[in-house]
């Protein structure tokens, strides 16, 4: 099987011993975009605020059902066609310095995701005007290439595909990730981690409340922070109200 080959996402939250079986519906349904965008090798897009756990999705399905893929998080800080087209073989062949022309360099990419079956994801693909956008789609269209594509990102990405109506009617499976509430939440932090499921449900709508707001990544530090004061805590077995209104002052970075 082709090496995987991923590009530094930024994304990871490390030293928090989460659960690694905690599956909603919103997961349930990204796995559905992902399994249908590879099967068909069409394009699929994946979006949502940042947080709600888009990335760790696409991650957690392509791991587990061992699919090759390559992942492109495409650069802040150029958004030029040549400047795409350079992230994208920096990526795929990093020991070869790109060099040539626009219409060269699409050349030597579509040779190149030619060589091996495997799915090309876009990560932050709201980093994208539509002219990158549809670069990477004459890259997916092209006669001798046949990999599926999945966009991933926030919803920027759907307000650039919209501007262009022939380009957002080539996304063949959308999954949107929203803000968990109620009992869904609670019921899905009770699987994230034991001192989440023995803590009191009104701390948790709490916290939810002042600084996670549904989104997986605040509650991961929330978690973190708490495990990180075990200690000085005296290891407790749950979130206190006390550790809840330390977490809610050092984690919200609102006024």
């Amino acid at each position: 099987m082709p090496a995987t080959r991923t590009a530094p996402t930024g994304h990871e939250l490390a030293d928090v011993p989460i659960a690694d079986n905690v599956f909603t519906d919103q997961l349930r349904h990204a796995h559905l975009c992902c399994r249908d965008t590879v099967r068909g090798r069409t394009i699929g897009l994946i979006t949502g605020d940042p947080g709600l756990g888009k990335t760790h999705a696409v991650d957690r399905y392509f791991t587990e059902h061992r699919i090759p893929h390559v992942r492109v998080e495409p650069s802040a800080l150029g958004r030029s066609p040549k400047s795409v087209l350079y992230r994208l073989l920096s990526v795929l062949r990093p020991e070869i310095k790109p060099r040539g022309t626009a219409i060269e360099l699409v050349d030597e990419l579509k040779e190149i995701l030619a060589e091996e079956p495997r799915t090309l994801i876009i990560d932050e693909a709201q980093r994208l005007d539509v002219t990158g956008l549809n670069l990477i789609r004459e890259l997916h269209d092209a006669p001798q290439t046949d990999f599926p594509l999945l966009l991933v990102g926030g919803a920027g990405v759907t307000r650039t595909l919209a501007t262009d109506p022939a380009l957002l009617s080539r996304v063949e499976r959308t999954s949107r990730f929203k803000p968990m509430k109620g009992s869904k939440l609670v019921a899905a932090l009770h699987e994230l981690h034991p001192l989440l499921a023995a803590t009191d449900q009104s701390v948790l709508e709490d916290l939810d409340r002042r600084v996670c707001r549904g989104h997986w990544r605040d509650w991961l530090k929330v978690t973190r922070f708490v495990l990180d004061r075990a200690e000085a805590a005296g290891y407790p077995d749950k979130i206190t109200p006390k550790l809840a209104r330390a977490a809610s002052s050092a984690l919200n970075p609102a006024p």
